[in-house]
């Protein structure tokens, strides 16, 4: 069975343990056997279910957190019955529980898609709506100033008006980017190639000072994943950009590239090979506050920005099957952490 099973007696002292138990935990049964269930699994609803067992008539079940043995945190679900024998007398209790992780993350995650997708929809119609005046407005300025003689601050007023109404056509571009993403058109790409086209780009770049340090510290083989180029690049372009503004004062961003296998614990969660990218810099860090809003569309810290950077490298990493989290202490910096899967 894939459920973890274990029974102990009257006083949770642990009788047996499954193969599945084993895996779930990280603990073999010659390790934990006699010792008391609810200290294994640190969980007060377990001791406080042999205080009452023999007054247990339906299973008891509720969710808990765990922590494996290799230091792992887990999500279980766990259900407690009593154990009788022959006579019908309670002789101690069963316990059968599951590795809920993925199910809770995922949950998670589509939560959060449902709520993106909402303010998506909406703020797209929106944004043709915008659109249209917009440019006509632009086009509008544009035949004033080429067929009127302004001088002065007529003319300087006129320029501020053209400059804001094009930086806003670029915000409505980079949304409209957002919320209907061109189709992939993926290939077989060595990342490492393109995060050092990146850093290329990136030196020569106006963004970039002489006052902040670039490290590429890449997996010395090629790093093969089925990926759209133009779009990857655009993920590993915004990051960089990303890490750049936030050390106005200088620092140091750090690329990292490498391959990993994520082990499995057996049956059918077999061992699967990734590639993670970071980028990690010495900046002015997240405050924890707003640190799960930094992916929503129009959510910025900056003075200057649209907030659209972060949602639209979240929604490409998403459409590659891979994730995006971030790590950050404030005053410390931060580090972005890409997971692909590899071709």
């Amino acid at each position: 069975m894939s459920s973890g099973l274990l029974t102990t007696d009257l006083k949770g002292h642990i009788t047996s343990f499954n193969r599945a138990a084993e895996d779930i935990t990280g603990y073999f049964f010659e390790e934990i056997k006699g010792k008391v269930w609810h200290e294994i699994f640190n969980l007060e609803e377990i001791k406080s279910v042999f205080s009452k067992l023999e007054m247990l008539r339906i299973p008891f079940r509720f969710d808990g957190s765990y922590t494996r043995k290799d230091g792992t945190k887990l999500a279980l679900g766990i259900t407690i019955s009593s154990l009788k024998n022959e006579s019908g007398e309670t002789a101690g209790a069963i316990g059968i529980f599951q590795d809920l992780t993925k199910i809770k993350e995922m949950e998670d995650d589509i939560k959060k898609k449902e709520k993106l997708a909402m303010v998506g929809e909406l703020a797209a119609g929106m944004a043709h709506e915008i659109r249209n005046p917009l440019a006509s407005l632009s086009g509008s300025m544009q035949i004033l100033k080429s067929e009127t003689s302004l001088s002065g601050e007529n003319k300087k007023l006129l320029e501020i008006a053209l400059r804001e109404t094009e930086k806003l056509n670029m915000i409505i571009s980079d949304f409209l980017t957002y919320a209907r993403p061109t189709p992939l058109n993926k290939k077989r790409c060595d990342i490492n190639r393109l995060l050092n086209d990146t850093v290329t780009l990136l030196r020569n770049s106006k963004e970039y000072q002489n006052k902040i340090k670039i490290a590429a510290n890449l997996e010395g083989k090629r790093l093969i994943s089925e990926v759209d180029p133009n779009q990857m690049s655009q993920v590993f372009w915004n990051l960089s950009i990303n890490a750049v503004q936030a050390m106005p004062e200088g620092g140091e961003l750090i690329i990292t590239s490498k391959k990993k296998v994520k082990k499995g614990r057996g049956y059918e969660d077999a061992d699967k090979d990734y590639l993670e990218i970071t980028f990690k810099d010495t900046g002015n860090g997240i405050n924890p506050v707003v640190k799960d809003k930094i992916f929503y569309p129009f959510f910025t810290t900056k003075d200057k920005g649209s907030g659209l950077g972060l949602a639209i490298v979240h929604r490409i990493i998403e459409g590659h099957k891979g994730d995006i989290k971030v790590e950050s202490k404030l005053n410390e910096g931060s580090r972005f952490i890409i997971h692909l899967p590899t071709a």
